[in-house]
């Protein structure tokens, strides 16, 4: 009997599971696309925003951010004036840019005479070094009420941008542009 030569289809199937699945490690290890990171941190930054609305709420404090070419630093008002939440500020990646673009509203701090704190009194966007504490006064302002100041900023990387608008209720719309598409999200 004349033996036949070639491969089982089951030896095939073997083979093409075992290359499907290290394909799969190698696209697991890829680092990620420029859209990719920049999406993820414009997530991460709108939920930051919530999260600072939310805890001026409950906690009654003011809280603001400052947001300077590719890092941003979130602060809060105390009898010292303004002081940031952590030592370092949120840094971008080096190839990315983080613009504020829009303030609406007519916004000021101003100390407060009683108790020497500097304390916002008819809200307006005030740019420059903060003469109690010497550190940079916040562009952003989340009230106790739940009121924020409202603005638009916008990430981009590469030509590719995420532009987050938050009213003044706090709600975040993104849109994501680059060469080819404009799409929207409304975050709740």
């Amino acid at each position: 009997m004349k033996r036949q030569s070639g491969f089982t289809l089951l030896e095939i199937l073997l083979v093409m599971f075992l290359l499907a699945g290290v394909a799969s490690v190698v696209v697991l290890t890829l680092p990620d696309s420029g859209q990719a990171q920049l999406k993820r941190r414009a997530d991460t930054l709108a939920l930051q925003l919530d999260k600072i609305s939310d805890e001026a709420l409950i906690d009654g404090k003011t809280y603001g951010l400052f947001i300077a070419e590719n890092s941003y630093t979130f602060m809060v008002l105390a009898k010292a004036g303004w002081q940031p939440l952590s030592e370092k500020p949120i840094k971008l990646a080096s190839d990315s840019v983080l613009t504020l673009e829009k303030v609406e509203g007519d916004f000021v701090i101003k100390p407060n005479a009683s108790n020497q704190t500097s304390e916002p009194t008819n809200r307006a966007a005030h740019k420059g070094l903060s003469e109690r504490a010497k550190q940079p006064t916040p562009q952003i302002y989340f009230w106790p009420d739940g009121t924020i100041t409202p603005f638009t900023v916008v990430l981009s990387r590469n030509g590719q941008q995420y532009r987050l608008t938050v009213n003044g209720l706090g709600a975040v719309e993104t849109t994501a542009t680059n060469a080819t598409t404009n799409t929207t999200e409304v975050r709740p």
